[in-house]
């Protein structure tokens, strides 16, 4: 089930982001992301939340575009705690994080997917291992807003054209699934779990 998440703003320039993200539940599971520098790599050296590392899923680069990376922790600190994004230039900023509860503890990620679009809409598609799986990423459209395509639910956003998105349900049975972002102009990327 999805928890809450919240945005970290914009930091612009700096080399680390803090912002607070409260947890309850039991069998939690952390995503954050970040989407900032536009050179040419992703220059996110780290990410904690109540002081643990987070686990970089991956990064990727629309053309011409913001790096966007997805991170997670499983069984987070429950309560209000600190995101700390941290990079190794002085650059943009803009975090992202959010939590869900009753998910598997062991074998995260079981199934993983990215990819860049040049067309709206973007679609996710990977192959989920476990029947009732949800799928969970962020989305990222440089030059417009993005809107929740077919079954999706578009979470909490860090701009109009950036954020976490699910599919805010179990699917079944296992196999190929996606979740999607629609969008008016420009690039786009994504990752997913």
């Amino acid at each position: 089930a999805f928890g809450t998440s919240v945005s970290g703003g914009l930091t612009n320039p700096g080399t680390s982001q803090t912002f607070s993200l409260t947890t309850a539940g039991s069998e939690r599971l952390l995503l954050v992301s970040n989407s900032g520098v536009t050179g040419g790599s992703d220059n996110v050296t780290g990410v904690t939340y109540s002081g643990s590392a987070c686990t970089k899923v991956t990064s990727i680069q629309p053309t011409s575009g913001r790096w966007l990376s997805l991170w997670y922790l499983v069984n987070p600190a429950s309560g209000a705690n600190d995101v700390v994004i941290s990079t190794s230039s002085s650059d943009v900023i803009q975090g992202i994080a959010g939590y869900y509860s009753g998910v598997s503890q062991s074998g995260f990620p079981d199934a993983t997917t990215s990819i860049n679009a040049s067309s709206s809409p973007l679609t996710l598609t990977l192959t989920t291992v476990a029947d009732n799986a949800w799928l969970a990423g962020v989305a990222l459209a440089n030059d417009s807003g993005i809107t929740a395509g077919t079954d999706t639910t578009l979470r909490s956003t860090n701009g109009a054209g950036y954020g976490i998105i699910d599919s805010n349900a179990p699917r079944t049975p296992a196999g190929s699934n996606s979740i999607q972002v629609t969008y008016s102009t420009g690039a786009s990327a994504g990752i997913a779990v």
